[in-house]
């Protein structure tokens, strides 16, 4: 849902006399709260000095950053003085820093238009034998259905069959040439939801579920009880809110994606003869 939508629904349910601007303020007060994992893959051709960098996406400072794992493995934030220690990043020359780079080299394979047949759990080609392993993540593109354009993980590798979890495809022949790959650098970590601007109200979307919007329900009518001097109802709507967030806590805990290949939100493609890193972030 939009913010401007959800606006729009809680003052014909809960008449208030408050601007946009300042129920935006709350919202993304109350958002404040929230922790979110995003997993960002990054597919790269070439090192320089076993060290990898790359612009964090718009909206994503340094500062933000709590945590990183890269390829499995947890590295270490530094600063500038104690770079390149082994697992480590760091932020230098308005990149991300991350050592040592992986020394493993890039899988790609390439179909020829309508040598690619997809079931729901397997992709089967009449062409060239694959070279995939069990446990890679690999990301097909070009896929003329494109709920099968995605990152999925191999759980069984034959020469012309892929194996993958059920209901992973939509079955069917696909006429398009098909480019499945596997990027080998996977890099997560834990930021806070970025601030929303009231420009962008109309496409903004709120970062909770739909089946937790009591939760700007409640902090929204304590805030608004609060300020016409009704402390007890604002008193009692935190406490609803209080409740409500250890709910949300607690499922997002139990529900939120543990395989990388189903949280990802943005994929690189970075060249060491580029000047620039291009980040495109799924909407």
């Amino acid at each position: 849902m939009t913010v401007s939508d959800y606006m729009t629904g809680f003052l014909a349910e809960y008449d208030h006399p408050h601007t946009n601007a300042t129920i935006l303020k709350w919202i993304n007060y109350a958002e404040s709260k929230l922790d979110y994992f995003k997993t960002y893959i990054v597919q790269y051709y070439a090192q320089t000095f076993n060290e990898f960098q790359y612009s964090l996406p718009s909206g994503v400072s340094f500062d933000d950053i709590r945590s990183v794992r890269v390829n499995g493995y947890k590295y270490k934030k530094k600063d500038n003085s104690a770079y390149k220690e082994y697992r480590s990043f760091w932020y230098e020359d308005s990149k991300l820093c991350i050592y040592p780079a992986c020394a493993t080299t890039d899988t790609s394979y390439v179909s020829e238009a309508g040598e690619i047949t997809f079931a729901t759990n397997t992709i089967t080609t009449t062409g060239d034998d694959f070279t995939f392993n069990v446990g890679d993540t690999v990301l097909i593109s070009g896929a003329t259905v494109s709920a099968n354009n995605r990152y999925a993980t191999v759980i069984g590798s034959a020469d012309t069959v892929l194996t993958f979890a059920a209901s992973t495809f939509t079955a069917g022949a696909d006429a398009a040439a098909v480019t499945i790959s596997t990027p080998k650098i996977k890099m997560t970590y834990e930021y806070r939801p970025v601030t929303k601007l009231i420009a962008n109200i109309a496409t903004d979307t709120l970062n909770l579920p739909d089946r937790f919007f009591e939760i700007y329900d409640y902090f929204l009518m304590s805030k608004i009880a609060y300020l016409a001097k009704d402390y007890a109802d604002a008193a009692n709507h935190m406490t609803y809110y209080a409740a409500k967030m250890k709910e949300y806590e607690d499922w997002y805990e139990e529900h939120r994606p543990q395989l990388a290949e189903d949280d990802i939100v943005g994929v690189e493609n970075w060249d060491s003869g580029n000047s620039s890193i291009d980040f495109d972030t799924e909407v």
